[in-house]
């Protein structure tokens, strides 16, 4: 039954009706082979749009295949050849979109047959030998996105954005690197540039722009890469504020980094390379703070990229080395630096932006070191990384929205923390960003709630409150199943006895004791962005808790033990919507033949079967064990009359033996009591003895004192007589004399001073013949330096004196005549004395001194003393061999 006009039905007999579809209005829209018409209903006019194929707002193709109406009222209109056309009824015009070769996200053909929508809104549209096309980004575009390419009026300079600020009216400035300063009426939709403008002083003097503050006063304030800008909003007008070497008072670097007001309206510079500078617009003076490296309460570092004024009233600055809290009464500066060692101290040293909570709690994020929380009460940081659910490591902004969660900018897209459920949900170009690569310093939060972030290519804008959301949980499906990793498919004859249908609608699944390995794989059928679709499954009878395994679309077990089991499958979406009910495939696991109850049974007799035969053999084994026994019992019998006949004739030894015993005792004793009377006469005569002996060390020390007080008294008589004569020779004499009496003298005094009378320690009796020596001969102390190299030993008396004399004319000869002091007016003496392993001393003395003119000949020298030495050495029974030349002389002396 036809229910259009005569004329209607007319116009369409000459053509082949493709399509219908009935639109929001009540308008029937028909797609031929020649045309696309609208018949309305009420007033039943048909318009027809014929294809212009050189007017881009025309329709441009004949061949409608398919018809459909989105939510918002746009149709779509599917051509065969020329790709698919939208048409605004608002606006009048159409759209279209065709397959470009060189992108690989348009459409996959110009050939459309049918258009469709899920219950998600993912719109498919099914081609002609290009496969099934989707569309879906008004779903999972989540951000407003504005860069250069924006419509409507609303495309900034460049892409690149680095600040951003809603001021007091509304008006939205955005700071770009190269396209200067941008300020966007949103409502409007129309935007002013600034930039600098060669020639005009007013104008801004840098296009780099990276940081943004309006003042109290409503000035606007830019930090750019040449220097600070002030822009007064009135006049349209800009102040520029540069630094010059020759004031003091001037900004302290051009390279501005951050940008804060404090309460009384005092604006905190921070500068790339200048440390902080405060300047007071009533004064227009600068005042700076910078690091000094022997001043630990300044500045960690000039470098600064990041500042906040806290709720306490103390400036937090971010810098390139470390985080700095400052006073700004007193200037005064607590550094905090990380620690490789301690886990609780900051985690990168590197800053890039800081923020401070509704609950006034401080965060910090670095470069590479995560987000930082850090802790006022202890001074301590707990870190948050990428392995805890950050996005990357790289945090350039963080906001707060109405709801207390923190929204973080990274190099890896955007990531929204809930710090006090400590969970993380991640966005990123596939949900509407401008890039995954975000800028430091670029974030903003307005008066409504609106959250501004900027990045490499624009700037996103989104309210948390109103973000699209796809609430529809996924449905969850199995798409396959391997055993022992091979793929496990309907029909087969190994499928049979597993599964009865496919495992998509399976409702029940066998599995065999050689099954060892069985893999699970499923999918959620919600297509807006598949690849984040979460998962989580679970195995009861074996699992206590859901296994969540992200993205992953399979599970594997193991050597399941034989039994019943449940496997059940949840999935989220997107935006982390789970469908709690999920799936569910009921697993038989059977088991091995040994596991049956009918192997059990059958075990259990045999081993009663077996427990009766023991027991008869063991019966008849205890039988012949007990005749055994019998026997032995008969031969012990034997043995214990033997025994008994034995301990009797033991017992008769046993007494003979005690007897002879006894007698040998009292023989003991006897011989006892007559050894302790010899003992006790033999201590009395040993007392007599130590009594003498002591009398007679009493007598040898008194010897030995009046030894030593007698040839003390003869030097004493040879030193006054020598006085008496003038002559150097004889004076000499005398002193050649008084060493050889005072050496014998010393060896008195050192056997007067120890307990023992027939040795000295002879290291310590050469140490003070030595010092001797040295107040008889006065060059010894100023001119000869002696060096001593003594080991610890004991010398007899017949030795000692004979060695010492030696020594004493060595040193003596060393005096006279080896430093005159034309040819050697210092010198050293090395003395040298040790004991050998085989008994012999050896004896050195070494001088650097003239040394001796000819060949020594000790048996025919001349020199009386050389001759006393070698009568000496040859009383010692030694061997005295002596080496001289103009390096000095080296005397080796061994006995």
């Amino acid at each position: 039954q036809s229910f259009l006009p005569e004329k209607s039905r007319r116009f369409f007999a000459q053509q082949t009706i493709r399509c219908l579809h009935f639109d929001s209005s009540g308008c029937l829209w028909i797609g031929t082979d020649e045309n696309l018409s609208c018949y309305n209903l009420q007033t039943k006019e048909i318009t027809s749009f014929s294809p212009q194929a050189t007017d881009s707002s025309r329709l441009s193709f004949s061949y409608i295949r398919c018809l459909w109406e989105d939510e918002s009222g746009i149709l779509w209109i599917g051509t065969y050849g020329g790709g698919l056309h939208l048409f605004d009824r608002r606006q009048q015009r159409f759209y279209r979109i065709i397959n470009r070769p060189e992108d690989s996200s348009s459409l996959p053909n110009n050939y459309i047959n049918c258009i469709i929508q899920d219950r998600t809104g993912v719109i498919w549209i099914g081609t002609f030998g290009g496969g099934i096309a989707k569309y879906c980004e008004p779903i999972k575009k989540k951000f407003t996105h504005i860069n250069q390419e924006t419509r409507g009026g609303l495309a900034i300079s460049a892409n690149i954005v680095f600040a951003i600020l809603e001021d007091s009216h509304g008006q939205l400035w955005v700071g770009t690197y190269g396209g200067g300063l941008d300020c966007l009426d949103r409502e409007k939709r129309t935007k002013i540039n600034y930039c600098h403008q060669p020639g005009n002083p007013y104008s801004l003097e840098n296009n780099h722009i990276r940081c943004l503050l309006e003042d109290s006063s409503g000035f606007i304030w830019i930090g750019t890469y040449g220097g600070l800008e002030r822009f007064d909003p009135r006049r349209r007008i800009f102040s520029h504020f540069r630094h010059d070497p020759n004031n003091p008072s001037s900004l302290g670097h051009n390279y501005i980094r951050a940008l804060v007001e404090d309460d009384q309206s005092l604006l905190w510079v921070g500068t790339m390379g200048g440390g902080v500078d405060c300047y007071n617009p009533q004064k227009g003076v600068f005042h700076h703070f910078r690091h000094n490296p022997s001043d630990q309460a300044s500045l960690s570092d000039n470098r600064v990229t990041s500042l906040l004024l806290d709720q306490e009233g103390y400036l937090w600055v971010g810098t390139s080395f470390g985080l700095n809290r400052l006073d700004r009464h007193s200037g005064h500066v607590v550094r905090f630096i990380s620690d490789p060692g301690d886990t609780e101290s900051l985690s990168n040293n590197r800053i890039l932006c800081l923020y401070q909570d509704t609950k006034g709690r401080l965060w910090i994020g670095t470069y590479g070191g995560g987000l930082n929380l850090f802790n006022k009460k202890t001074n301590k940081f707990r870190a948050y990384h990428q392995k805890d659910g950050l996005p990357n490591d790289v945090i350039y902004g963080i906001v707060e929205d109405d709801q207390g969660r923190l929204w973080i900018s990274t190099n890896q897209g955007l990531c929204c923390f809930d710090p006090n459920q400590i969970t993380f949900r991640n966005y990123n170009a596939s949900d509407g960003l401008q890039s995954n690569e975000f800028n430091s310093g670029a974030y903003f939060k307005n008066k409504k709630g609106e959250i501004f972030f900027g990045g490499v290519n624009g700037l996103n804008i989104f309210h948390p409150e109103t973000m699209p959301l796809n609430q529809l949980p996924p449905p969850v499906v199995l798409t396959g199943l391997r055993i022992l990793h091979q793929p496990i498919s309907v029909p087969s004859d190994t499928s049979k006895k597993i599964l009865q249908e496919s495992i998509e609608v399976a409702k029940i699944l066998t599995l065999f004791p050689s099954h060892r390995v069985v893999t699970f794989e499923f999918a959620a059928l919600d297509f807006v962005a598949p690849e984040k679709n979460k998962y989580a499954f679970k195995l009861e009878g074996f699992d206590e808790e859901w296994n969540y395994i992200g993205s992953q679309s399979s599970a594997t077990y193991t050597n399941l033990p034989p039994g019943r089991y449940v496997f059940r499958v949840k999935a989220a979406n997107n935006d982390y919507v789970w469908n709690e009910q999920g799936l569910s495939l009921k697993i038989w696991k059977k088991p091995s033949y040994w596991q049956t109850w009918w192997f059990k049974v059958i075990l259990g007799l045999v081993v009663i079967w077996l427990g009766l035969v023991v027991h008869l053999i063991r019966t008849q084994a205890i039988r012949g064990k007990k005749q055994q026994l019998e026997r032995i019992n008969v031969q012990l019998g034997e043995e214990i009359k033997s025994r008994k006949q034995a301990e009797k004739e033991l017992k008769k030894l046993t007494n003979e033996l005690e007897k002879r015993v006894e007698k040998r005792t009292r023989d003991l004793l006897e011989a006892k009591n007559r050894l302790e009377k010899e003992i006790i006469q033999r201590e009395k005569i040993s007392a007599a003895l130590r009594h003498s002996l002591k009398e007679k060390e009493i007598l040898l020390q008194e010897i030995h004192h009046r030894i030593k007080n007698n040839m003390q008294i003869v030097c004493s008589m040879l030193n006054l007589q020598m006085r008496n004569f003038n002559d150097q020779q004889i004076q000499e004499a005398f002193k050649i004399s008084l060493g050889r009496l005072r050496t014998m003298a010393l060896v008195h005094e050192e056997l007067y001073q120890q307990k023992l009378f027939t040795a000295i320690d002879f290291n310590d009796y050469i140490a003070r013949l030595v010092e001797y020596l040295k107040k008889i001969y006065s060059e010894l102390e100023n001119r000869i330096k002696i060096k001593l190299a003594i080991d610890k030993f004991y010398l007899d008396l017949t030795k000692a004196i004979p060695c010492a004399l030696i020594l004493n004319e060595l040193l003596a000869n060393c005096v006279k005549h080896a430093f005159p002091p034309e040819k050697r007016p210092k010198g050293l003496i090395e003395i040298s004395m040790k004991k050998k392993e085989n008994g012999k001393h050896e004896l050195i003395i070494i001088d650097d001194g003239i040394g001796f003119q000819e060949k020594v000949d000790l048996e025919k020298t001349s020199s009386l003393g050389l001759r006393i030495i070698h009568n000496l050495v040859q009383q010692l029974e030694g061997e005295i061999k002596i080496d001289s030349g103009l390096q000095g002389t080296k005397v080796f002396i061994s006995f």
